[in-house]
């Protein structure tokens, strides 16, 4: 899994199925920067998301990579989202009489 920020500054994210994970993962690093062409852009997994978006980058056989040489300064080597803690939720831990833990 890869994140990244396209042309207009936003984030957006990218996955490798696994039959690709051989072929593909190499073209991708951290600090690398890329030209990503030929790529399917498909809604974000509601179960994991790296970046606050509604869509991912899906790379296929004909997704082609090209790294760039002396990228500009003003891309970021990290994208990150801080959650406040007001945010967080507890979770309450419940012990019953079959012995099983359960978390609310």
């Amino acid at each position: 899994m890869s994140s990244c920020l396209y042309q207009q500054g936003s984030a957006i994210y990218a996955e490798i199925s696994d039959d690709l994970i051989k072929d593909k993962a190499h073209l991708f690093g951290i600090g690398k920067v890329n030209v990503v062409r030929k790529f399917v852009v498909n809604n974000a997994k509601k179960s994991y998301r790296p970046v606050d978006k509604n869509l991912m980058i899906d790379v296929t056989d004909y997704t082609s990579v090209e790294l760039v040489r002396n990228p500009p300064r003003s891309i970021p080597e990290y994208i990150y989202r801080i959650t406040p803690l007001r945010a967080i939720k507890p979770a309450r831990v419940v012990y019953n009489l079959i012995g099983k833990l359960f978390f609310h």
